[in-house]
């Protein structure tokens, strides 16, 4: 690596499971006035049979939409808005029953086109809820059952509880863990009711659900806090960050293909008749280079209410607490690859067979495109934290604590580290955005057994005063390279002292080591000296920073580098 002195200085909103776009439908009033552009609709998601609901709104239009595929054409350019409501199923559909609520991904899509313009207005309804859902009240207290599993709830008298229903809550006091339980009863006791309860999974309340929708409590019969508590805790997503995908390819496909109807035949002369099928079902995990799969969950811990705090006329609540939290990702940083399951089937009947007329094969297949190189990481941390606000709600919380870190590459390179962690975030709801991070090394990182040797000096790092990011890789035992990710600069300036994609040997190993160092005249960006070893040491505390020294005759000054950690 190379370095210089310095010169110059230098939530969202989770998508409340609310909204999805829908399609055309019906013509409501109002007449389009002539224009040259062409506005399609098209919304998914739904079972089949469903219609969904939504409005289409533009220059001289306004109609209910109610079928899933709808072209306007010859209307004016300008600013179309597709606004996509809740719908309840006609009937079931296998899991689904009659009456279960779709919810739509996002309850408004915007489209603007030009004169003589195309566009499409897309749409999708996101989970399906079973019907019957109600959310307890605060008031909620358990008669009978462990506090973490109630079999009996009492509740004030509402018609909304009805047995066949189900009835949520998120954690609170007397309900550590929440309510996702089915009303097997319903009766009255005193002025309120007491409903019997068991226990479900979260599939049977919501028996669809896209990963890109989020159920959120909007009112008595949306998905209240508890169902999103169930949600998180498989709280996993995967990023799609490669530069070659293929438009619509998903990272996990499953379905049928291949349907062939194959040689039809018969006779009037005999009574023969042949016909045969065949179709492949299958399952196909693919990713480009720099795809994965992120998970984190919380795996258990408890929030305790702290003082409240006055500002003026108001009262500011406050809360601490302890929490274990897991992380795992896998990053695909080879080429593509494509791993592929499945089995063919066919199928068929001949009435000239001398075993019977009908018959049928099973033939199991795989395939595999390219090949994986990921990238594995996990760690557990144990975290302390304290906020002012409410929890999951909306607050402001600091966090800090011990975090234990595996990392896996696909050279077979391997290593582990405990370290300190600080964080700041805000969250609103479920979603959570972090403000700031920092990460402190305490031991490591070290190699783990069965694990080709890990050098400390391997990985990523980033010059603290902003000048960019090299990464150092081991090609052969003992022998090592530095490589710019980023334009090296002076301090963050315009003044590029190693290109991007630039090489260069690192000396040493085992904590000490050596490359060039160099000094530059910012105002001209040219090099005015260079020490070509200069001493690079880690450090024996922080073990993700690194310290860069140069010294010549005339000259001396040092650099700090930290590791980058994803």
């Amino acid at each position: 690596m190379l370095r210089v002195a310095r010169r110059s200085p230098g939530v969202l909103a989770l998508l409340l499971l609310v909204p999805l776009v829908a399609a055309p439908a019906s013509a409501a009033p109002g007449t389009a006035t002539r224009g040259t552009a062409t506005v399609t609709v098209r919304i998914g998601g739904l079972p089949k049979g469903e219609r969904p609901a939504a409005t289409l709104r533009g220059p001289g239009v306004r109609r209910t939409v109610a079928r899933r595929d709808t072209t306007l054409r010859r209307v004016r350019a300008g600013r179309y808005v597709l606004t996509v409501r809740s719908v309840r199923t006609r009937r079931a559909h296998g899991r689904i029953r009659r009456g279960a609520t779709a919810h739509p991904v996002a309850r408004r899509v915007v489209l603007r086109v030009a004169a003589k313009g195309r566009g499409a207005l897309r749409a999708r309804y996101g989970a399906i809820t079973a019907p019957g859902l109600v959310a307890a009240p605060r008031s909620a207290t358990v008669v009978a059952g462990a506090p973490s599993e109630p079999s009996v709830l009492a509740v004030p008298r509402s018609s909304a509880y009805r047995p066949g229903g189900y009835v949520t809550s998120g954690p609170r006091a007397g309900l550590p863990a929440g309510v996702l339980a089915r009303i097997t009863s319903v009766r009255r006791a005193g002025g309120g009711l007491r409903l019997g309860l068991r226990a479900v999974p979260v599939t049977e309340v919501v028996p669809e659900y896209d990963g890109t929708a989020a159920a959120v409590a909007t009112g008595r019969r949306a998905v209240p806090r508890a169902l999103l508590d169930q949600i998180k805790a498989f709280n996993c997503r995967v990023d799609r960050r490669g530069a070659t995908v293929v438009a619509g390819r998903r990272p996990i496909e499953v379905g049928v293909r291949d349907f062939r109807l194959e040689a039809p035949s018969w006779s009037a002369v005999s009574g023969r008749v042949a016909l045969r099928t065949r179709a492949d079902l299958f399952v196909r995990l693919s990713a480009e280079p720099g795809d994965g799969l992120r998970c984190n969950e919380r795996v258990g811990g408890e929030t305790f209410p702290g003082p409240t705090l006055p500002a003026g006329p108001f009262l500011i609540p406050t809360f601490w607490g302890v929490e274990v939290q897991l992380k795992a990702s896998a990053l695909q940083s080879g080429a593509a690859f494509a791993v592929e399951q499945g089995v063919r089937l066919e199928a068929g009947v001949d009435t000239g067979r001398a075993d019977g007329p009908f018959h049928a094969s099973a033939t199991p297949f795989d395939h595999v495109e390219g090949r994986p190189a990921l990238d594995l990481s996990a760690s557990v941390a144990l975290a302390f934290r304290a906020g002012v606000g409410v929890p999951r709600v909306a607050s402001i919380r600091y966090e800090w604590g011990p975090e234990l870190a595996l990392d896996a590459r696909p050279d077979g390179q391997c290593e582990a580290s405990l370290r300190l962690f600080d964080r700041f975030s805000a969250e609103m709801l479920v979603r959570t955005w972090t403000l700031a991070s920092a990460r402190r090394p305490l031991l490591g990182p070290v190699a783990l057994p069965g694990c080709a040797t890990v050098d400390p000096i391997v990985g990523d790092w980033r010059f603290d005063d902003g000048g960019g990011t090299y990464r150092v890789t081991e090609p052969s035992p003992g022998s090592f390279q530095a490589t710019a990710l980023t334009d090296i600069t002076v301090d963050g300036t315009s003044c590029v002292v190693r290109p991007a994609g630039t090489t260069f040997p690192v000396e040493g190993g085992r904590g000490t080591y050596a490359w060039p160092f160099s000094w530059w005249d910012v105002d001209a960006c040219t090099k005015v000296d260079e020490d070509p070893r200069a001493t690079v040491t880690i450090d024996r505390l922080f073990r993700d920073r690194l310290r860069l020294c140069g010294r010549t005759a005339t000259r001396s000054g040092c650099d700090t580098l930290s590791r980058v950690r994803e």
